[in-house]
């Protein structure tokens, strides 16, 4: 059996994830100078699910898991990807990487809310409730009199713009119901080609018009987004879930458009205005206090630190701490925070 790899190395994994889903926002944006908006996305998941596919028979034997059933992965398809990721590329046409970033960020907290409607079991506490208030008051502080600034259309562009968490969320919830079982690798290969040819076909529909020539910039831009902004990040999230604790993970939520924001006054020169600043707290206050998990919670999941368990054999402990990161996972999905079902980078 492979050594386990040591706490540095899992804490360079998640660093790597921060960074890479952190910087994928600009890489849009940065894109969009030259390709039109809903090609630029269709081309970059028809590449990530054709390496997808490349990978899934290697992938497949180590991750097991059923085949998805075909309407679950058309709905995530048309949900987290056609949708999500096509409202995501065109209101980043009008609006900086940053701000974008940051009002996608309301997406855990749209989860926790989502789950105490549809998910048995999970229902809102006072602290959820709390934490959903607090992402709200955040988006509010984003609509601030410094969007104007952005131009006549911001404030409906923003608008919009929730409209991807929120599809993102309804798809995720309801692959968390009915797809708990399945193969990510596979529901995700085929997610990402089907809702990478909904994207190119919504292109051809609108009539976008494409460029005579693309550049290196944009060609190495759009190839960063498929094989890493997509294809790694969903492996290296799954290999870290695996051996390390997944409240590792959780912080990725936090730190993802800290970089986005910083990125983007760097390398764009996007504002950041005080009503940036506070929304971004609030925002991260509401999904801190969304997500936070009582003593009895942990209980009751069967997560609580096992003081002096005794068990007999390593292989019962194997057994134990797989079990307890199976159901670390389920939580996190439902949470927010699991790339399978919510794309993470942008």
């Amino acid at each position: 059996m492979d050594a386990p790899p040591s706490a540095w190395t899992l804490r360079l994994a998640v660093v790597v994830l921060c960074i890479v889903w952190g910087s994928a926002w600009v890489v849009v944006r940065d894109g969009l100078d030259t390709l039109p908006p809903l090609f630029s996305a269709g081309v970059r998941f028809v590449i990530a699910g054709a390496f997808m596919a490349a990978l899934a028979p290697w992938a497949r034997r180590r991750e097991g898991g059923a085949d998805p059933p075909a309407w679950l992965w058309l709905l995530v398809a048309t949900t987290n990807f056609a949708i999500g990721y096509g409202v995501v590329y065109s209101v980043q046409q009008v609006l900086p990487s940053g701000l974008v970033s940051l009002l996608w960020a309301v997406y855990p907290v749209l989860m926790v809310l989502g789950a105490h409607f549809i998910l048995d079991g999970e229902r809102l506490g006072a602290l959820q409730w709390l934490g959903f208030l607090l992402g709200f008051l955040g988006v509010a502080a984003l609509f601030g009199s410094d969007l104007d600034s952005l131009g006549p259309t911001a404030r409906r562009d923003s608008a919009l713009l929730l409209l991807s968490p929120a599809a993102t969320a309804a798809g995720t919830l309801t692959l968390k119901r009915h797809g708990s079982q399945c193969s990510s690798v596979v529901l995700n290969r085929n997610a990402m080609l089907f809702g990478g040819a909904l994207l190119l076909l919504a292109a051809l529909i609108s009539g976008e018009q494409l460029p005579s020539q693309c550049g290196a910039r944009t060609i190495l831009g759009m190839l960063y987004l498929a094989l890493f902004g997509s294809v790694l990040t969903l492996g290296l999230y799954y290999w870290v879930l695996r051996h390390g604790s997944a409240s590792r993970l959780s912080l990725t939520a936090y730190a993802t458009p800290v970089i986005a924001l910083s990125l983007g006054w760097v390398i764009r020169d996007e504002p950041i205005y005080a009503s940036t600043i506070v929304g971004a707290l609030l925002i991260a206050g509401g999904v801190a206090v969304a997500n936070t998990r009582t003593d009895r919670d942990r209980d009751e999941d069967g997560l609580a630190p096992d003081h002096g368990a005794g068990l007999s054999s390593e292989d019962e402990q194997r057994e134990r701490r797989h079990e307890l990161l199976e159901r670390e996972h389920e939580r996190l999905e439902h949470d927010g925070f699991a790339d399978t079902q919510r794309p993470a980078s942008r």
